[in-house]
């Protein structure tokens, strides 16, 4: 099978309304690397069913929190997952929301977001040394603050890449990657979520390191120019052994 129908196998919560549940520990390192204080006003977009908004006043006693999910369900869930505290605002929509008191943007999924929108908004509205926080890469083409892979910070006044290569120096610290770099990004991107069992961490850091490398290939940051042969590799081995083909995701334009 290829990779949309691996896809559409997955359970329907796994694939659909954007709805990504980050682990309570992941986020606890998250908002340590971002520096949350009881200073901060947090907006978490497409904040679902995850925690982040009680942790961050639990644990960092923050000021003021809105959470945007424009999924019902969702909305109606995060507004009872947080109805005990008083500072939280649970909000269908962010494009009439002024965003001026904000001091901590939490962004892990932009499902349903104009992103081009969202940075014009957010550069007309945040105010100076406002936070962006973000999961494997910066929004857009920011160039980020600070990086803890997979965790990324970019602050404002913001900073923009005008080609991937020079994000990709800001992110991985090279302009371009290999796959033993795409290999090591996926191995420790999984292990900061540590939601994988244990016999299954080589499969799934395999099936994303080869999505990983692929896309690079494909937007011609990968510093192979041919296909090398540890990927060569990895196809057959996930065609032959999981009925998995990814040969219809190379795309270079």
């Amino acid at each position: 099978m290829n990779i949309e129908e691996l896809i559409s196998l997955l359970p329907s919560s796994v694939t659909q309304d954007g709805d990504i549940i980050i682990p309570d520990h992941v986020w606890k390192r998250f908002f340590q690397f971002l520096n949350l204080n009881k200073n901060d006003v947090l907006v978490h977009f497409n904040c679902g069913k995850n925690n982040a908004i009680k942790i961050a006043i639990t644990d960092h006693s923050i000021k003021k929190a809105i959470g945007f999910e424009c999924n019902k369900n969702l909305k109606t869930y995060a507004e009872k997952n947080t109805k005990d505290f008083q500072q939280v605002s649970i909000l269908s929509s962010f494009k009439k929301y002024d965003l001026s008191d904000a001091t901590i943007i939490l962004i892990t999924s932009v499902h349903n977001i104009d992103t081009d929108y969202l940075i014009n908004k957010l550069e007309k509205e945040l105010g100076i040394n406002a936070k962006i926080g973000t999961f494997w890469a910066p929004l857009g083409n920011m160039l980020p603050q600070k990086v803890n892979f997979p965790f990324i910070l970019s602050q404002k006044p913001f900073k923009y890449s005008d080609n991937i290569r020079d994000q990709i120096q800001y992110i991985y610290g090279t302009r371009c990657i290999d796959f033993t770099a795409s290999w090591l990004l996926s191995e420790k991107y999984i292990k900061t979520f540590e939601t994988i069992p244990s016999g299954q961490l080589r499969f799934v850091n395999m099936l994303m390191s080869m999505i990983v490398w692929i896309n690079a290939w494909n937007l011609n940051v990968a510093c192979e120019e041919e296909i090398p042969p540890p990927v060569q590799t990895y196809l057959g081995i996930l065609k032959t052994f999981f009925n998995i083909d990814l040969t219809n995701l190379f795309n270079r334009k």
